[in-house]
Order: structure tokens, then C-alpha cells, then sequence
């Protein structure tokens, strides 16, 4: 198992927190700074802010999060739409 898998499995084991239902973009512009689950690979993200993905093409002016994983000094852009479909989920203590 690689350091950040083992900090990762650490986090989730030691958060003792439970999931609560689909995430809302509300939420997400609402009530900043919570703590979410990716359902897939259980590694947990604080958001920070909503933004928009400045680019040439169809995706221009599109909504993103802006997220950091608790384990890695790295921030994170994804489009708010994928963000809610049920990647993640919000974990309350």
C-alpha cells in the first residue's frame, strides 16, 4: 500500500462520519468548508469556493468546485454537475 493510500484509508477509518444524502449545488454555494467523500475511492475533500473554468471551447463559463484533498497539499476543479451526481458525498462528525 503506497503512503497516500495508507493516509487515505487513516482519514477514513478515524473520521468515524456518516454520509448523508445527494449533495445539492446549494449546498456546495452555501455552506463552504464541509468535508466530502469520494464514494468510489473513500479519500476525503474539503471544498473551498465555486468557480467558473475560463476556456475556449464548449466547456467555457462552465461551473466548478474547488477542493483539496486532506491528505495532499493540492487543489482540485471539477464541474459542480459531477461533483453532485454521486461522487461524493458529504460526511458529517
Amino acid at each position: 500500500m503506497t503512503h497516500e493510500a495508507k493516509k487515505n484509508a487513516e482519514m477514513t477509518d478515524t473520521a468515524q462520519t456518516e454520509a448523508t444524502p445527494q449533495i445539492t449545488r446549494e449546498q456546495l454555494e452555501n455552506d463552504p468548508n464541509k468535508i466530502y467523500r469520494h464514494t468510489k475511492h473513500g479519500t476525503l475533500y474539503k471544498v473551498h469556493a465555486l468557480g467558473f473554468l475560463q476556456i475556449a471551447g464548449a466547456h467555457d463559463m462552465t461551473e466548478c468546485v474547488i477542493y483539496t484533498c486532506l491528505t495532499l497539499d493540492k487543489y482540485w476543479v471539477r464541474p459542480v454537475s459531477e461533483f453532485i451526481d454521486g461522487r461524493f458525498e458529504q460526511v458529517t462528525a
